[in-house]
């Protein structure tokens, strides 16, 4: 049984992307090259670029402050928000694959190659919170003290306000799946942290002293943030994750200077001097299993030219990546920074 294999992302990294806007004045100067096809063509359903469903699975959560936080909806309900903001996927609602999780624990040990509750859906999103803590510090001493009049006067005598420092990290791996046939396409390690210091409440207070509230234990909203943070730390590595696909369906050439069309366009976000990466399935045999494989490798990088449409484009091909090239391999905007659009 074939099994698609995805590791492409620390690949596509290594590429190395200049800056640059190639401009085509004359299509018709380049000739069509004959190039074979690849055995892995697209199907009608992928030609249609259409925006992918997601489910986001409730996470795995068994740290000290799971009760307190809710991560186990707290993380997906923020990651649905960013998907639909940013325009990388619908949302399909949780509650109709309540077994997909468990399918995907017995793919991971060797046994599902299939969900049979995931036909609504082209994606799911799993995780686990590895660990989340929360912290406090005086940081009272760290601010500027008065030396002189009543303000010292009350610093000498204790009636001076303390502040602490409250921090809040939190680790968790995040996982995604295509559907239906549970293939593994990313794991990020996904981290975040978010502080806050604030004024102590005072508990009882004198003419000449004093004295404070013990810090809190908990703060739920400085939680949030940083799972916000985590998810805009992580972005890129999403944005790559659910970018639309396109398909090389020519090539061209003028003497060693090499063109091909895509099926992606402006209606796709496309711009002049965007950046793809060129990718190719092909099979091969998993050196444990002795089973034959599909696997993605990278080729290389184009660069959008002067030549959009609303669906499709021409990008200029470093000939030694052409070399490789055939029809049907597949194109991908590859982002390299950039936040999300976070809702809270």
């Amino acid at each position: 049984m074939l099994k698609t294999h995805f590791a492409i992302t620390a690949v596509a990294l290594s590429v190395a992307l200049v800056s640059c806007k190639p401009t085509i004045k004359d299509l018709n100067a380049y000739q069509k090259k004959a190039v074979t096809q690849t055995e892995f063509m697209p199907s009608e359903e992928q030609l249609k670029k259409s925006v992918p469903t997601v489910v986001v699975l409730p996470f795995n959560d068994g740290t000290d402050v799971a009760k307190q936080t809710n991560f186990s909806t707290q993380i997906p309900n923020k990651l649905e928000k960013v998907l639909v903001n940013n325009k990388l996927a619908t949302i399909a609602p949780r509650d109709a694959f309540a077994k997909l999780a468990d399918e995907i624990k017995m793919s991971e040990l060797g046994g599902a190659k299939s969900s049979t509750v995931a036909s609504n859906a082209n994606y799911a999103i799993v995780g686990d919170v590895a660990s989340a803590s929360f912290t406090s510090e005086d940081v009272t001493s760290q601010g500027s003290e008065p030396n002189s009049g009543f303000g010292a006067l009350m610093a000498a005598t204790g009636k001076k306000d303390r502040n602490y420092k409250y921090t809040a990290t939190i680790n968790a791996n995040v996982k995604v799946y295509e559907l239906p046939n549970l293939v593994l396409v990313n794991t990020i390690a996904f981290d975040g942290e978010a502080s806050k210091t604030e004024k102590a409440k005072v508990k009882k207070d004198t003419l000449l002293s004093r004295e404070f509230e013990d810090p809190k234990a908990f703060d739920g909203a400085i939680f949030a943030d940083a799972v916000e943070n985590a998810i805009n730390k992580h972005a890129v590595e999403l944005k790559n994750t659910f970018a639309k696909t396109g398909y090389v369906s020519e090539v061209r050439n003028k003497g060693s200077n090499i063109i091909a069309k895509i099926s992606l366009g402006s209606a796709d976000g496309l711009k002049h001097g965007d950046k793809i990466i060129l990718q190719q399935k092909y099979t091969t045999e998993d050196s444990l299993s002795g089973k034959s494989v599909v696997d993605t490798k990278v080729l290389g990088q184009a660069i959008v030219t002067n030549q959009i449409t609303a669906n499709a484009a021409w990008v200029v091909v470093p000939e030694q990546v052409s070399k490789d090239l055939k029809i049907g391999d597949s194109a991908k905007v590859f982002y390299k920074n950039g936040l999300f659009t976070v809702s809270k």
